[in-house]
């Protein structure tokens, strides 16, 4: 029960509809948390902005089926590890800043 075929890749409702409101799951907080807690003429953009980023991710996702942001290299990781553990260092959970 597929809908249509693009670029070789079969996609069908389910599938889009999975994506639709996995992004969905994961924007509204963000949105909420905009309007809540920051000023309405900062919100508004933030929010359309956010927006635009889910049409996009959506729009890859569904069509082109694909999630690479970055690509998967030992540099990427090694990056990501630093900064997590300079985040909880400096979270005050190591204990050296309080």
């Amino acid at each position: 029960m597929f809908i249509f075929k693009k670029y070789g890749i079969e996609t069908s409702i389910i599938d889009k509809m999975m994506v639709a409101i996995s992004l969905s799951y994961i924007s509204l907080p963000i949105i909420i948390f905009f309007f809540g807690w920051l000023k309405f003429y900062i919100a508004i953009p933030c929010s359309f902005v956010l927006i635009m980023v889910i049409i996009k991710m959506y729009h890859n996702l569904v069509i082109y089926r694909t999630s690479e942001i970055v690509n998967n290299t030992v540099t990427f990781w090694i990056v990501v590890l630093v900064t997590s553990l300079i985040w909880v260092y400096l979270s005050g959970i190591g204990g050296g800043t309080f």
